[in-house]
């Protein structure tokens, strides 16, 4: 972080993740194992509490549980997000109605749900699993997975209705790029302008409208195709993270690399800082510098 000029991560675990993303776990060894992640990365975080804020891993293998688990974290372990599984886990997706409960805990609470793809084809849901046992499984599973379960997520919480009724859940796209966002949305729009009047569970407004309201969406550091979704929307719906330690991540010239992106430095602000913090409610530690300027 130092290295990188960066004041304040909010870290997602790579293993906390993918030891959870197999279908077959009986639910209460699920919350287990995350519940165990969860006690080691709140007492990693502790090491330096103003500059590392503590993310909750949650088990979708059981909603009861993962509402036990959300609320001991923010209320004892002081988490300011849980991490999302953008996959349906065992088919249910997240806007069936059994997931509610977690949704109506999280905006109880007060905190964001930032998904975060698996890094894995383990769940039998991953758009990445056609391509195992073929040639040149990993770029192609790696290029496909990561916006595809991010737009699935997408249209669950936009079309499927989840955001109709809770108008103050936040919700984050992370680690899966940022450049289809605007094609995706209008997308949406104009399958639900042809479909939607038929559907069990009607919508106020466009699904677009949805996101830009209650979501934040994260691009890569040297994501030049995002420069026009930007343009378009306006920076206040992006974020940005440098991937470590992953060895397809830029460290340490992450931020360098998001410095040559042609963005001006009130974007670099947003993007840097004030959307991050809005979505966290993380206040500016007193020693935070001007993260659009430097």
């Amino acid at each position: 972080m130092d290295i990188e000029g960066i004041d304040v991560a909010v870290p997602y675990g790579t293993r906390g993740r993918q030891i959870l993303m197999h279908d077959d776990l009986a639910p209460d060894y699920a919350a287990a194992l995350a519940r165990a992640y969860n006690d080691w990365a709140y007492e990693y975080c502790q090491r330096a509490p103003e500059r590392l804020k503590f993310a909750a891993q949650v088990a979708m293998h059981d909603i009861p549980l993962a509402v036990e688990e959300t609320r001991r974290c923010v209320t004892q372990l002081g988490a300011v997000a849980v991490i999302g599984t953008p996959n349906p886990v065992n088919g249910q997706h997240l806007h069936d109605k059994p997931v509610e409960p977690l949704w109506n805990e999280l905006e109880r609470l007060n905190v964001p749900i930032g998904f975060h793809p698996t890094g894995n084809s383990s769940l039998i849901d991953d758009a990445s699993r056609r391509c195992i046992g073929h040639a040149n499984f990993h770029p192609i599973a790696h290029a496909i997975r990561n916006p595809v379960e991010h737009m699935g997520a997408l249209a669950s919480l936009t079309t499927g209705g989840v955001l109709e009724r809770h108008l103050s859940l936040r919700c984050a796209f992370l680690e899966g790029t940022a450049g289809w966002l605007y094609w995706w949305l209008w997308r949406l729009d104009d399958q639900w302008e042809k479909f939607g009047p038929g559907c069990e569970h009607q919508l106020a407004m466009p699904p677009s409208e949805y996101f830009k309201r209650q979501c934040y969406i994260a691009l890569d550091v040297d994501e030049e195709p995002a420069i026009g979704v930007i343009d378009k929307m306006g920076a206040e719906y992006f974020v940005v993270s440098t991937d470590y330690p992953h060895p397809d991540g830029a460290f340490p010239e992450a931020m360098k690399e998001f410095f040559s992106l042609p963005l001006s430095a009130e974007v670099r602000r947003k993007i840097l800082w004030d959307n991050c913090a809005r979505s966290y409610n993380i206040p500016q530690p007193a020693a935070a510098q001007t993260l659009g300027d430097r």
